[in-house]
């Protein structure tokens, strides 16, 4: 399969300041991320090399392993001190029309694939090939920020849904449920922090209701509806052979931005046609680079219940 010229970049908002830095391709960029279905915090993991002095000391100095523990006991405030992270990936001038949904004429087909907040940042290497690793979470800031307000004692799980979404600063958020007009009373009332409201959504209906957050979208839809509403995927060309595993299937291909978590992915193996089915993908690891080889996504998927 033909591709165009990959692209990688790192956008970091600096806390206090608030500038706005890109990492890209100009730079030793390597990105690792790990995806679960119904996860409440996907992470990344961020190493790159060539960064400038003073890039590379504001963030070795904002993000210690002392300062983390100052946030998690309450001495320091989270907002002000984690700041926000956006990793996007892709390829430029693709050929193929699978990479650029049927549009061969589409010449850039990047997506947002991570989108949190960085926790810790570490030294890697050493002089003169000095550079750090990012380590990110997504939605940190809610494992610490309690809720304000209340929900209504009385409402849908729709409005609910549409409430919590609020209360997680999402950009988006997707409740097409059987339950959407199912008045429910004193919703998140055992809440105290915002994390709490997503495990609270997953277990008002469970199991006929998966809530997950994915690239900063509150997704909540009926457990049968899941696949429609993320897309279906065939992956005919892969790295190494697919493999069964104890819960399903394993395999690793060119990074293809159109496998999404909780989607569905049709294989069509010819080393291994015994996989050669639809399954729903419950976990994916990104291997990013810049400048090595690895351009890759893993995919853990099961077969549908």
């Amino acid at each position: 399969m033909p591709l165009g010229q990959r692209f990688l970049q790192v956008e970091i908002k600096l806390p206090q300041s608030g500038q706005l830095v890109t990492l890209d391709q100009t730079l030793a960029l390597h990105v690792n991320i790990h995806k679960d279905a119904l996860a409440i915090q996907n992470s990344a993991e961020i190493t790159v090399f060539n960064l400038t002095q003073s890039l590379r000391q504001q963030l070795l100095s904002s993000f210690t392993a002392f300062n983390k523990r100052q946030i998690e006991t309450g001495a320091a405030n989270a907002a002000d001190s984690y700041c926000q992270v956006t990793i996007t990936a892709g390829y430029l001038n693709s050929t193929s029309s699978a990479l650029n949904n049927g549009d061969p004429n589409n010449g850039n087909n990047s997506t947002i694939i991570f989108q949190g907040a960085i926790v810790h940042v570490e030294p890697i290497g050493a002089p003169p090939n000095q550079g750090v690793m990012i380590h990110c979470f997504e939605h940190q800031i809610n494992k610490l920020k309690f809720i304000t307000g209340f929900a209504p004692s009385s409402t849908t799980f729709k409005s609910y849904v549409q409430w919590a979404g609020a209360q997680m600063g999402v950009d988006r958020v997707v409740c097409q449920t059987s339950y959407d007009n199912k008045v429910i009373s004193n919703p998140g009332g055992s809440a105290h922090t915002v994390e709490d409201l997503l495990l609270d959504i997953q277990s008002l209906y469970r199991p006929a209701v998966a809530a997950f957050i994915d690239n900063n979208d509150l997704i909540v839809t009926d457990i049968n509806k899941v696949v429609a509403s993320r897309g279906v995927t065939t992956v005919s060309e892969f790295i190494g052979m697919p493999l069964w595993t104890e819960y399903g299937v394993q395999f690793r291909s060119m990074f293809d931005p159109q496998i999404l978590l909780a989607g569905q992915v049709n294989l069509k193996s010819t080393t291994n046609p015994s996989l050669n089915h639809s399954y729903i993908v419950s976990s994916l690891d990104y291997d990013l680079a810049s400048r090595d080889e690895a351009f890759y996504g893993t995919v853990n998927a099961n077969p549908a219940a």
